[in-house]
């Protein structure tokens, strides 16, 4: 019943089409639930406003804002959408503001994981105006069958479009979930339906070994990886 009325809130304001974790410091900055206990359109665009097209020499991905050091803004990827590119090089990442607008940002790769394992990047971008960054302090794990929403830039589409589905298990390096994604959003964010706190980053479809009901399931790296990936770069413990 509560993901029927969050479909049915999305719907209505237009922000999703029928197609279809260790305790925080504090609420998350994008908290404004609605009557429904859901969050508020205005809050699912604050997150779309932290999601940006990456657009590189070779293809393109998702990709998400975490930490604004206040000099720079850190943007989260999959390693494999940027694993061309060398640390230092740049790329082009295409952003929507809150009030609808479009930002095009230039970004350079400062670290990059291995994308068998940890398929993360971080790419550095100088901050824009009414950058609000998705901060990873502030998210944990969810219980297995938790509504999340995945948010990404498939096949270059833009601006950036939401699917819902549910938390599976997490397990090793990944959160295993049905939110639909597809080719292209690679390095989106994957996030709680209720606080809209990060869950994970999205990086590939994988299959159970024994099939099922679940061998559609989205992989995206879990909180606590992502947490350890960006350390050092800001304080994010």
């Amino acid at each position: 019943m509560k993901l029927t009325r969050l479909v049915a809130v999305l719907l209505l304001s237009g922000l999703v089409s029928c197609a279809g974790p260790a305790m925080g410091l504090a609420e998350p900055r994008f908290t404004a639930l609605g009557s429904t206990g859901f969050p508020t359109p205005y809050a699912m665009e604050a997150v779309k406003a932290a999601t940006y097209l990456v657009r590189t020499e070779k293809g393109s991905g998702t990709g998400v804002a975490i930490i604004d050091t206040g000099l720079s803004t850190l943007v989260l990827t999959a390693a494999h959408v940027v694993d061309h590119m060398k640390i230092g090089e740049e790329c082009d990442l295409l952003g929507v503001t809150i009030q609808g607008g479009h930002r095009n940002l230039r970004a350079s790769l400062v670290k990059i994981g291995d994308a068998e394992n940890v398929d993360l990047a971080l790419l550095s971008t100088i901050p824009g105006l009414d950058l609000l960054p998705i901060d990873p302090r502030l998210s944990r794990d969810l219980d297995t069958g938790t509504p999340v929403i995945a948010v990404g830039c498939p096949a270059r589409i833009f601006p950036p479009v939401l699917s819902i589905g549910y938390t599976i298990n997490s397990e090793g390096f990944y959160t295993f979930h049905s939110a639909g994604v597809w080719f292209g959003s690679s390095g989106g964010p994957l996030v709680s339906s209720d606080k809209l706190s990060l869950v994970g980053i999205n990086v590939r479809i994988g299959s159970c070994p024994e099939g099922g009901p679940h061998s559609d399931r989205v992989l995206a790296m879990r909180i606590e990886f992502i947490r350890s990936f960006v350390k050092g770069f800001s304080d994010t413990n």
